[in-house]
């Protein structure tokens, strides 16, 4: 299970929704590729964040922007995070680190 397959959905508050592909994950937030290039910060103020990993496994998040650089990518950092998600994703975290030793609690 590593997030380079996961598939990325961005859902806005007014219903919108964008894929985008996982670049680089941690326990604050993620960096994401976006497939429309045409999407401005402003836009992505407060959006929901779905990753689907291989095995089913979703990750959902409410997450802030940080910034969109030229190359289309999204920096977004984790504002609101489930039990289950945030415990997904922290086993996602030390499988792609290879030592759960590095992961703060």
């Amino acid at each position: 299970m590593y997030f380079h397959d996961a598939q990325t959905q961005i859902i806005l508050p007014d219903g919108q929704t964008y894929d985008g592909s996982l670049l680089d994950i941690s326990l604050n937030g993620c960096l994401l590729n976006l497939v429309d290039a045409d999407i401005d910060i402003d836009t992505m103020k407060t959006p929901e964040l779905a990753i689907t990993l291989d095995d089913g496994l979703v990750i959902s998040a409410l997450a802030e922007a940080v910034f969109i650089n030229k190359e289309s990518q999204l920096g977004l950092r984790f504002t609101n995070i489930g039990l289950d998600s945030i415990t997904s994703l922290k086993h996602l975290v030390e499988l792609n680190l290879s030592n759960s030793n590095f992961i703060r609690a």
